[in-house]
């Protein structure tokens, strides 16, 4: 399991239209978090073992086990680039190992001078009288799919960062109607256009 573990330390190569942000974004991450360091995520894939099946009785050497590991790729990494990484370290356990992808999709993420983003900026500005930061998240989201059919899309709302994307995940009822002032803003703002 160490050896699947080194993928963390593939380094991503970011277009450069967003590696600034991503360089910002660690930043971000840190302070949010409030771990330094943390940041590396979003320049470095992430690898969660989720999912460990061995065995068929207590008493029993099990005679194979099978591991489930969730993999975040940040931009700059593709899926192919990954699982070449991946087999790659396998690769001493030559016929031991049966390594299948079950899913993959590329990073991908809406261009910061796009429209959408100033017109979610100017509404963030008008509605919380802050200017606020662009950032890339370090979680994956359903916006995948709606860009990979060539629809803009931004990640924006509400939060309590402790808990985030945990089990007892939750956002305050007041941040919920700031953050619809927003998206109703934006949306008239950008359909207008």
């Amino acid at each position: 399991m160490n050896k699947i573990l080194k993928a963390t330390e593939i380094k991503a190569n970011p277009p450069e239209d967003i590696a600034q942000v991503i360089e910002k974004s660690k930043e971000i991450a840190d302070a949010l978090i409030g771990e330094k360091g943390i940041g590396k995520i979003l320049s470095s894939p992430s690898v969660n073992v989720g999912i460990i099946k061995g065995g068929t009785k207590v008493n029993m050497v099990p005679d194979k086990c099978e591991i489930e590991i969730d993999m975040r790729l940040p931009i700059g990494i593709s899926v192919n680039d990954a699982i070449e990484k991946v087999k790659e370290l396998l690769e001493e356990f030559k016929d031991d190992v049966v390594f299948t992808v079950i899913t993959g999709t590329e990073p991908n993420y809406t261009p910061p001078n796009t429209e959408l983003v100033s017109l979610a900026r100017e509404n963030i500005k008008e509605v919380l009288g802050v200017n606020p930061n662009v950032f890339v998240q370090w979680a994956s989201s359903d916006a995948r799919y709606f860009r990979l059919k060539g629809i803009p899309t931004i990640h924006y709302g509400p939060a309590v960062i402790e808990g985030i994307h945990g089990y007892d995940e939750k956002v305050k009822a007041e941040d919920v109607v700031t953050a619809t002032k927003v998206y109703v803003g934006t949306a008239i703002d950008f359909l207008a256009n």
